[in-house]
């Protein structure tokens, strides 16, 4: 029979094993900083633009109004 003293002791153990996990994880998530690249334009290139409605980089044949049709398979 398993006394009630080591069940006890065995939880405590894991909790506070969970509980040193848990703060070491947050601890390293704190110093972390995250790098991300935006496609944003910078304040130069928006004076560059005429302003004529066209896109940046625009492609017409990526734009046309034809539906996306699926191919039937044979």
């Amino acid at each position: 029979m398993i006394f009630p003293s080591v069940v006890t002791g065995i939880v405590s153990v894991v909790l506070l094993l969970m509980i040193c996990v848990i703060t070491v994880l947050m601890w390293c998530l704190s110093r972390h900083k995250g790098e991300y690249v935006t496609n944003e334009m910078e304040e130069k290139d928006e004076d560059a633009d005429s302003g004529d409605g066209d896109s940046v980089g625009s492609d017409e044949a990526l734009q046309s109004e034809e539906p996306l049709t699926a191919k039937e398979e044979k």
